[in-house]
C-alpha cells in the first residue's frame, strides 16, 4: 500500500470518534485475509456477570489466521465514561476470558480490540495476547488454580479526536505499507513501547542541553543572575533538569483538566491543551514566556493557597499542588531576579510534547500504554541523570521487567517470612496475579454468580493479616536513582491491597487513598545527587496525581524532603563525630561498663546521669517525629517554614548530644573556660575566645565551625556528604527496628579513579569493611544488612565479579555470618542494562534471618547477546530453556576459607567437583611467583565527577596522567627533552595476547613518581606543570598516603603520582587482563608500563621453574 493510502486509513480511524466502519477498514488493510463475522451484538445481560458492570456490549467483527495463530478483531462497548481511562483490569481480564473461552475449550492468541463509550471523542486501540496459564494448585479450595487464572497482556494507544497520534501513526504505518501477511510478532512488535521510550528520550535530552546553555549564556552574560546562583549554591544543570521537570509534570496535569479551568467549572473541564493555548498568548500576554508566565505560574499558580483556587493573572483556576516541585529551587529570587531564556527554546519543547500523548495511567506487566506515562518518564529522568552534554548518551536505567520481578518478589519474601505457615505459592499467586481474580471473586462474595473463588483458600483466611503487613511495610532504597523501585513496591502493595479488599468486605478501596498512605508511611529513600532526589520525589508525586478522582478537593501533595532525602548513605561520620546513633545505648553500654567497675552509690547516680541523658534523646527523637508527620501533611508556607525549623532543630540538638558524648573531655574543658569567664567580668570574652582556641589546638577541634557546617548540611544550603539513618528516619529505626525491604540497583564503582570516595567511607563506622579491589556497592549490602529489620529482605541488582573476586572477601563472609540466601539470579553475559559496557549482572536475594538448613533457589543463563523482556521475563521465572536451574543448601553455596560464593552448589557441579580435586595437595601459582597489579596514577583523566566537583574547565576524558597517543604527540611540541624522558608507553589489558604482548600503545602516562622525582626542580618541568594546572584542584584534593604524596602536595608539589607496585617493569614477566572470557597470558622482556587492569607474574627467587614453562601451562 502505498504511504498516501495508509495515512488516510489511519488518519480517517485515529484521528477521529469511534468509528467501526473506520476500524473495520484498518483492521482489513492490516490483516489482508480477514474473515468478517455477520454476528450481532453481544449485550450486557448475555455478558458474564463479572464483567456486567463494565461492559455494555461487544461484537466480533472478525477473525484472522497465519502461521497456526489465530486473532480476534473485536469492539467492546462500556458503560461508563470513566471506565475507558480506570477499570483497565476489568477490560484486560474481559478479553483475556473471550481469548481462553473454557467453555468451548477453543483458545484463541490474540486480539484487536476497539475500547469506546458513545459520549467520549477518544477510544483506546488495543492489542491484547494471551500469556502462560499460572500453574499451581490450590489444595485446599478445591479448585485447580491452572485452569481459572490465565494472564493476559495488553498493549494500548489512545487514539481520537484531540489526541496525538503521532506514535500510533509512526508504529502502524510500515504494518500497512508492508505488502506481506503480518505475524502475531509482528503486530506485537507495533505496539511496544521500547521504542517509544528511546525516541522520546533523545528529543527530550536535546531540550535539556538547548536550555541548559541558553542558562550558561545568561548567566555569563547576567552578572545579577550569576550572583544569585553563587549565592544560592544553584547548578545550571540542576535549574534546567528542575524546568524541564515542571514542564513535563504540568502535561500530565493538563491531561488530567486540572489547569485552566472556568472560575465557576468543576476540576477536570480545563483544557487539554492549555500549556499551548498559554505560549499561544491565548490566556495571557507576556514578553519572555519563561520571566513573565512560567515562573508566576511556577512558584506562584501551583505553589500558593488561594481562595477558590482562582488565579487572577490567568484568569483561571489552577490547583494548589504543595509538595515542593513548584517552589524555587533554592529558594532563589524569582521576582528579583530576571531569567530571560529565549522563547524560541520553550517553543521547540511544547513542539515535542505536543506529539506524544501523555497518559495518566501507570505501566505495569500486564497493561502497557504505548505512550509517555510516568514510569516511562522515569526511565527518561534515569537516563538524564549523568548526561550534562550532547555527546552523553545517558545512565543505563533498570529494565521494567527487572524492577517488576525484584518488587514482587521482595514483597513475596516479607510476607512469607512474617506470616508462617503460608505456602509460598500462594503467596506468589497473590501478588503476581491476584487482579485476574478480582472480578470473579467479588462476584462470587456479592452473591452474584455461583462459580468457584479463583483465590486460594488460605490467602482469603488470611486477608486482614497479610493486608496489615502490606500496611505497616517500611521500604527504603539507599540509592533511590529516579526512584524506579519505590514506585515499584508502591505499585504493587496498592494493587495487592485492592485484591485483598475484596476478602475483608472493603470492595471499593480507592487506590489514591492506598497510595498515599504508602508514599507517607511505607517509602523511603536517599541519594548522594540532589537531582535524582527531585526526580524521585516528582515521580511519586505524579505516581499519586494520576489517581486523584475527587474533583471537588483536589489534595495538596505530601512533603517528601524528609523522607526521600540527599546525603551519602555510606557515610554516618562527620568531622570525626559518628552519627550511628543507637536507641538505649547508653543503657546498654555504658551502665553495664560503669556497674562493673564502680561501688553501688557510684553506679546508680552514673545510672540516674545515664538515664536522664538517654529521656533527653528519646525526647528530642519523640518530637522530630512528631514534627516530620505534621511536615510531611503540612501545606500552609509559614506552617511549613516553622515545621522546617523545627526538624532541623532537633537534628541539631541530637547532633550536639552525640557531640558531647563522643568529645566529653573537650566540653568539660569548655564549660571550666565559661565559669572562668563568667568571674572575669570587662575581660570575659577577650578571655574566652583565647582559650577556646588554645583548647581548639589541644584537641583538634573546632566546635563553632562544626555546628555552623552541620547546620549548613542540614538546612539544605549544601549537600550532605553524610547520612543519618537512625535520626532522618528515627521513626523507622525506634518503631520498626529498621526496614523490612532494602531494595536498589546501586552504583557499580571500582577504586580505582576513586580514591576519595572510598577514603570517605574508610573512616566511618562501614570502613571495617573496607579492602582493596573492592566495590562500592559492596558497602551497600553491608549498609542495607546493618538497616534491616531481624527478619529483613534484601534485594539487589548488581555486577556478579563478587562470587569469587578477591576483593569482595568480607561482602561473602558477611552473607555467611549475617544472613540467608535465598535466591540469585545470575545473568552472566546476557546483557541487561543496554548502554553499559561489560556488565555481568546478577540478582541477589537476601534474607538477614539466619537459616542454616534453608535451600537456595539459583540459576545461570547460558544466553549472550541483547536481553529483551521477554528473555528476562522467562528467565526470573523459572520457564527458560537455556538458563540452568539449582537448588542449594546454605552450607554448600559457600566454599573454603574465601567463601566463595558457587550458585550450582559445591557437590552438583562436576565441574566444581574436578576444581575441588584439583586443589588438594596443589601449589598455587602465588606460592612461585609474585604477582602485581599495574599502575594506579589516582588521576587517569578528566571525569564528570572532577569537572563539576571543581568546576574545571576542560572537556571530560582529557587525559591527565595517562593521555592518548595524540595528546601526547601534541603536547610533546612543547615540551623539552627532559620533559619528554618523563612520559612513557603505557599498555592496556587489550594489548595481551596468548603468548605475546603488544609493542605499540595508543596511551603514554606522566611517570612522576613520589618521592623519587620530589626533588626535581619545577622549572625543569614547567611545561609539564603548566599543562596540569586545568587539574590542579584535582591533583591538591587527592586523598593518597603512599609513598609520601599528601606531604608533597601539603609542601606544594601537587604533580606527583604513587607508584605503589615496587615492581621493576624492565623484567622478565607474564602479564594477563585482570578479567578475560578465556586464559589470555603474554610473555614480555621489555620495559612494559601498563595500567591497574594489568597483572604482573614474576619469579620469586626460590623458584627453580622458568616463566616460559609457567606459560605454557596457563595457555
Amino acid at each position: 500500500m502505498r504511504k498516501a493510502e495508509a495515512m488516510r486509513i489511519i488518519n480517517n480511524t485515529l484521528k477521529n470518534k469511534f468509528n467501526k466502519e473506520n476500524f473495520k477498514e484498518l483492521s482489513s488493510n492490516l490483516f489482508t485475509n480477514l474473515n468478517f463475522k455477520n454476528e450481532r451484538p453481544i449485550q450486557s445481560q448475555n455478558i458474564v456477570k463479572s464483567f456486567r458492570d463494565g461492559i455494555n456490549s461487544y461484537e466480533k467483527i472478525a477473525d484472522f489466521k497465519n502461521n497456526g495463530k489465530e486473532i480476534s478483531v473485536l469492539t467492546v462497548e462500556l458503560k461508563k465514561e470513566t471506565s475507558l481511562d480506570r477499570a483497565r483490569t476489568m477490560q484486560r481480564n474481559f478479553v483475556a476470558h473471550h481469548l481462553d473461552n473454557t467453555d468451548t475449550g477453543r483458545i484463541i492468541d490474540a486480539a484487536l480490540v476497539a475500547f469506546y463509550h458513545k459520549n467520549l471523542d477518544y477510544w483506546r486501540l488495543s492489542f491484547v495476547k494471551l500469556d502462560k496459564k499460572l500453574k499451581f494448585d490450590q489444595e485446599n479450595g478445591g479448585v485447580n488454580i491452572a485452569k481459572e487464572l490465565t494472564p493476559a497482556k495488553r498493549y494500548s494507544f489512545l487514539v481520537g479526536e484531540e489526541e496525538p497520534t503521532h506514535t500510533a501513526e509512526q508504529q502502524l504505518l510500515p504494518l500497512l505499507k508492508k505488502e506481506t501477511m503480518p505475524t502475531l510478532e509482528n503486530i506485537e512488535e507495533a505496539f511496544k513501547i521500547e521504542k517509544v521510550t528511546e525516541e522520546f528520550f533523545d528529543k527530550y535530552k536535546n531540550h535539556f542541553i538547548d536550555l541548559k546553555e541558553e542558562l550558561e549564556e545568561l548567566v555569563k552574560k547576567d552578572q545579577k543572575i550569576k550572583k544569585e546562583f553563587a549565592y544560592q549554591n544553584i547548578h545550571i544543570v540542576n535549574f534546567a533538569k528542575r524546568i524541564m521537570s515542571q514542564l513535563v509534570f504540568l502535561y500530565f496535569i493538563q491531561k488530567k483538566g486540572w489547569l485552566g479551568v472556568s472560575k465557576n467549572k468543576f476540576w477536570g473541564s480545563g483544557p487539554r491543551n492549555f500549556m499551548r493555548k498559554l505560549f499561544e498568548k491565548d490566556i495571557a500576554n507576556y514578553d519572555n514566556f519563561f520571566n513573565d508566565i512560567l515562573e508566576p505560574l511556577f512558584y506562584e499558580g501551583l505553589a500558593i493557597k488561594r481562595e477558590n483556587d482562582f488565579y487572577s493573572k490567568l484568569n483561571c483556576k489552577i490547583p494548589f499542588l504543595n509538595g515542593g516541585l513548584f517552589e524555587p529551587l533554592k529558594n532563589y529570587d524569582w521576582k528579583e531576579t530576571d531569567i530571560l531564556l529565549d522563547n524560541e527554546v520553550f517553543k521547540n519543547i511544547l513542539d515535542t510534547f505536543d506529539l506524544y500523548n501523555f497518559t495518566v495511567r501507570e505501566d505495569e506487566p500486564l497493561e502497557k500504554e504505548v505512550a509517555v506515562d510516568p514510569e516511562m518518564l522515569g526511565h527518561v529522568f534515569e537516563k538524564l541523570l549523568d548526561v550534562e552534554d550532547r555527546k552523553a548518551k545517558g545512565a543505563f536505567y533498570t529494565p521494567r521487567e527487572i524492577v517488576h520481578y525484584m518488587c514482587q518478589e521482595s514483597i513475596i519474601n516479607h510476607i512469607k517470612t512474617e506470616l508462617k505457615g503460608i505456602k509460598k505459592e500462594n503467596i506468589e499467586g497473590l501478588i503476581k496475579f491476584g487482579d485476574l481474580a478480582i472480578e470473579n471473586d467479588k462476584a462470587k462474595i456479592k452473591g452474584e454468580n455461583n462459580i468457584d473463588y479463583k483465590m486460594p483458600k488460605e490467602i482469603r483466611d488470611n486477608a486482614k493479616e497479610i493486608d496489615n503487613i502490606l500496611k505497616d511495610i517500611k521500604v527504603c532504597d539507599p540509592a533511590i536513582g529516579s526512584g524506579a523501585f519505590p514506585v515499584g513496591i508502591m505499585k504493587e502493595i496498592v494493587k495487592t491491597r485492592k485484591v485483598l479488599g475484596n476478602y475483608i468486605k472493603e470492595f471499593n478501596r480507592n487506590s489514591y487513598e492506598l497510595k498515599r498512605h504508602a508514599i507517607q508511611e511505607s517509602i523511603y529513600g536517599v541519594d548522594i545527587d540532589s537531582g535524582a532526589v527531585d526526580i524521585a520525589k516528582l515521580r511519586l508525586w505524579l505516581s499519586l496525581v494520576v489517581d486523584e478522582d475527587d474533583i471537588d478537593n483536589i489534595k495538596p501533595l505530601p512533603n517528601l524532603d524528609y523522607k526521600i532525602m540527599q546525603g551519602n548513605s555510606l557515610v554516618d561520620e562527620f568531622m570525626g563525630i559518628n552519627l550511628d546513633y543507637e536507641f538505649d545505648k547508653h543503657q546498654k553500654d555504658y551502665i553495664k561498663k560503669d556497674k562493673e567497675k564502680k561501688l553501688k552509690s557510684e553506679f546508680e547516680y552514673t545510672n540516674r546521669i545515664l538515664v536522664d541523658k538517654e529521656h533527653k534523646m528519646n525526647e528530642l527523637i519523640n518530637d522530630l517525629n512528631v514534627a516530620n508527620d505534621l511536615y510531611l501533611k503540612a501545606s500552609n508556607r509559614k506552617d511549613k517554614k516553622i515545621l522546617k525549623n523545627r526538624i532541623n532543630d532537633r537534628i541539631t540538638e541530637i547532633f550536639e548530644e552525640e557531640l558531647k558524648e563522643q568529645r566529653e573531655e573537650y566540653f568539660k574543658e569548655l564549660e571550666r573556660i565559661d565559669k572562668q569567664a563568667e568571674r572575669l567580668n570587662d575581660n570575659s570574652d577577650s578571655f574566652r575566645d583565647k582559650e577556646i582556641n588554645k583548647l581548639n589546638k589541644k584537641f583538634d577541634f573546632d566546635l563553632d565551625k562544626v555546628e555552623s557546617q552541620f547546620k549548613e548540611y542540614t538546612t539544605g544550603n549544601k549537600e550532605k556528604p553524610f547520612f543519618l539513618w537512625k535520626v532522618y528516619f528515627a521513626d523507622v529505626f525506634k518503631n520498626n527496628g529498621g526496614f523490612d525491604i532494602i531494595i536498589a540497583n546501586p552504583p557499580y564503582v571500582g577504586e580505582k579513579g576513586n580514591k576519595e570516595i572510598f577514603q570517605d567511607i574508610h573512616s566511618s563506622s562501614l570502613g571495617k569493611y573496607y579492602q582493596t579491589k573492592m566495590d562500592l556497592f559492596y558497602f551497600f549490602f553491608h549498609l542495607s544488612i546493618n538497616i534491616a529489620t531481624k527478619n529483613g529482605t534484601i534485594n539487589f541488582i548488581t555486577t556478579n565479579y563478587f562470587l569469587t573476586a578477591d576483593g569482595a572477601k568480607k561482602l561473602r563472609k558477611d552473607f555467611k555470618d549475617r544472613t540467608t540466601v535465598k535466591k540469585m539470579i545470575n545473568f552472566n553475559e546476557l546483557k541487561i542494562f543496554s548502554s553499559a559496557k561489560g556488565q555481568h549482572n546478577i540478582i541477589t536475594l537476601l534474607s538477614k534471618t539466619k537459616k542454616k538448613n534453608y535451600i537456595s533457589e539459583n540459576c545461570i543463563t547460558m544466553r549472550k547477546g541483547e536481553g529483551n523482556p521477554n528473555i528476562i521475563q522467562k528467565i526470573v521465572n523459572g520457564r527458560d530453556k537455556k538458563t540452568n536451574y539449582y537448588e542449594v543448601s546454605q552450607k554448600n553455596l559457600f566454599e573454603s576459607k574465601e567463601n566463595y560464593i558457587r550458585i550450582r552448589g559445591l557437590y552438583k557441579d562436576p565441574l566444581q567437583r574436578i576444581l575441588s580435586k584439583m586443589k588438594n595437595n596443589t601449589k598455587k601459582l602465588g606460592d612461585i611467583c609474585n604477582i602485581n597489579q599495574g599502575l594506579r596514577t589516582g588521576a587517569d583523566r578528566a571525569t564528570n565527577r572532577y569537572i563539576n566537583k571543581y568546576n574545571l574547565d576542560v572537556e571530560n576524558g582529557k587525559g591527565i596522567f595517562v593521555l592518548t597517543k595524540e595528546e601526547y604527540e601534541e603536547l610533546s611540541k612543547k615540551l623539552t627533552d627532559f620533559e619528554k624522558d618523563r612520559f612513557l608507553p603505557l599498555f592496556k589489558n587489550s594489548d595481551i595476547y596468548r603468548y605475546y604482548t603488544s609493542k605499540n600503545s595508543d596511551y603514554y602516562f606522566l611517570n612522576l613518581a613520589c618521592p623519587r622525582d620530589k626533588n626535581i626542580e619545577p622549572n625543569k618541568i614547567k611545561n609539564i606543570i603548566e599543562y596540569l594546572k586545568p587539574f590542579k584542584p584535582v591533583l591538591s584534593n587527592r586523598n593518597e598516603t603512599a609513598n609520601g604524596v599528601m606531604k608533597a602536595i601539603n609542601e606544594g608539589i601537587w604533580w606527583l603520582i604513587s607508584v605503589r607496585r615496587k615492581l621493576d617493569f624492565k623484567q622478565e614477566k607474564i602479564v594477563c587482563p585482570q578479567r578475560s572470557k578465556t586464559n589470555v597470558f603474554g610473555y614480555n622482556n621489555t620495559n612494559w608500563n601498563s595500567s591497574a587492569d594489568v597483572y604482573y607474574i614474576t619469579k620469586k627467587e626460590n623458584t627453580n621453574l622458568e616463566l616460559k614453562y609457567i606459560l605454557t601451562i596457563y595457555i
